[in-house]
This record gives C-alpha cells, sequence and structure tokens, in this order.
C-alpha cells in the first residue's frame, strides 16, 4: 500500500490542476479517471500482482537458464562432433594420401614391367624372325641345289645321248650318282 500512496501524492496536484470546477465531483472525468486508476493500482497491490509477476518473471528466468544451459550442452556436443569429423577427415585424407602413394608406386611397377614384358616379347619375335629367315635361306640353298642337280642330269643326259655310246654313257651315269650321292651326304 505504500506504493499506491506514493503514485497518488505524485498524481493528485497534476490531477487537480487539469480539471476545471471542483475537482471532488463525479462530474468531473478527471476525478473519476484518477479513483479508476487509484482503484486499479490498489487491486494490483491487493492481488499480489507484483508478486505473482515476479513469479513469472523468475519462472521465465529460470527456463531461460534453462535453455541457456541447454544451449552450452548442445554447443559442448556440437563442439566435440565437430572435432571428431575433423579428425576422421584427417585421417581419411591421410589414408587417401597413402593410398595415391602405393598407386603410384604399383603403377610405376606395372609400367617397368610392361617395360619388360615388351622388350621380351621384341626380342623373342627377333629371333622367330631370323629363325625364319635362316630356315627360309637353308630351303633356298635346298631348292636352288635341287634345281643344279636337274639341269645337270638333264645336260649330261642330252650330253650322253648325243655323244657317247652306250656302255660311255652307263659309266658316266654311275660316276654322275656316286657323286650326287657324296655331296647329299
Amino acid at each position: 500500500m505504500h506504493g499506491g500512496a506514493a503514485v497518488l501524492a505524485i498524481i493528485l496536484p497534476f490531477a487537480a490542476k487539469a480539471a476545471e470546477g471542483p475537482f471532488f465531483s463525479l462530474r468531473n472525468t478527471d476525478f473519476i479517471v484518477l479513483v479508476s486508476f487509484i482503484i486499479f493500482v490498489a487491486a494490483l497491490i491487493y492481488f499480489k500482482a507484483p508478486h505473482f509477476a515476479g513469479r513469472l518473471i523468475d519462472g521465465r528466468i529460470d527456463l531461460m537458464r534453462r535453455d541457456i544451459e541447454e544451449v552450452g550442452r548442445l554447443e559442448a556436443e556440437a563442439s566435440a562432433a565437430l572435432t571428431g569429423a575433423q579428425e576422421r577427415q584427417r585421417q581419411s585424407e591421410e589414408q587417401a594420401e597413402r593410398l595415391m602413394v602405393t598407386a603410384r608406386q604399383s603403377a610405376e611397377a606395372l609400367i617397368e614391367e610392361a617395360r619388360r614384358a615388351g622388350k621380351q616379347a621384341g626380342e623373342r619375335r627377333l629371333r622367330a624372325a631370323r629363325e625364319q629367315i635362316t630356315s627360309a635361306e637353308a630351303a633356298e640353298r635346298i631348292e636352288i641345289r635341287n634345281q643344279a642337280v636337274e639341269i645337270a642330269m638333264y645336260a649330261v643326259t642330252l650330253i650322253m645321248t648325243e655323244r657317247m655310246t652306250e656302255r660311255d654313257r652307263t659309266a658316266a651315269l654311275d660316276h654322275a650318282l656316286s657323286e650326287v650321292a657324296n655331296n647329299l651326304r
């Protein structure tokens, strides 16, 4: 009630100057407004509105404290999660770097192996080609020798039929055949 008296003491002098005529009259609207205001303030004090408002404010303050604590807890959890995620990312980057190094080394080893295999394949092909050439040369020599023998036989046959007697022919033919047999060995 002390607060209501102080308000009344402050407002009453100003209200008295504002109205024309007697102030304490029910016809004076300023007086009615003042009385209504005093009754309103008295009702607020009587029903302990400041105390109720204080409890509401205290409840809101407690709720805000809990919210702030929850935000702090969530911030700590988020910070821990961020730290864990950063650590996992760092580990993943290290693992990726190790994999890249391993892959690079494997690729270099495969390239070197492919070079060696290519070189060996080239050498094998070159040897096979040389063997084929040598074989073809040998077959060609044999073919040329066979043709030479046939030509020689034909020439001998012609000469024998034209110039030699039957006996000379037989002796020359025997000698030629034994010579060919010796050369073929």
